[in-house]
């Protein structure tokens, strides 16, 4: 169960304690940014481990270059699914980006909690391509395994 921090008093609203459904919308918004948060690292690093447990197989597989050798059409169909792969991180990355940044607009309008409590959980463009350039790169790296196999 995802533990989340206490309202600390500092940050709360000045005009007073929340209470009721907004407290309860808040804590429902506040849930699904930190679940968007944590999907967003999860994806890219199973993605990027994935990647580079096939990339560890095929260098230290004596087997795996003679598969490959033996197999051309894999080199091709590698390729296609890496580049595919890629292509639909890369749409859920900016789709994770855009909803966490409507959760946060929602939680600034509530006005329950300072910003400081929740914004360190947005997925800024940063990160999203931070995230593509990891994947980018271990792709890169496979693919380059892959061809000189």
């Amino acid at each position: 169960m995802a533990q989340t921090r206490v309202l600390h008093p500092e940050m709360l609203n000045p005009t007073g304690p929340p209470s009721g459904p907004a407290v309860e919308q808040f804590k429902f918004a506040f849930g699904s940014l930190v679940d968007l948060y944590k999907w967003f690292f999860s994806l890219t690093r199973d993605i990027v481990i994935f990647s580079l447990l096939v990339v560890g197989w095929l260098v230290t597989s004596k087997y795996s270059r003679d598969y490959v050798q033996k197999n051309p059409g894999i080199q091709k169909i590698a390729l296609a699914v890496i580049g595919t792969i890629f292509v639909l991180f890369t749409f859920e990355a900016v789709k994770i980006r855009r909803e966490s940044r409507r959760k946060v607009m929602q939680l600034d309008g509530m006005a329950i909690a300072d910003v400081r409590y929740y914004d360190h959980y947005e997925i800024t463009g940063y990160m999203v391509y931070l995230g593509m350039g990891l994947v980018a790169v271990t792709f890169a790296l496979l693919c380059a395994i892959l061809y000189t196999a």
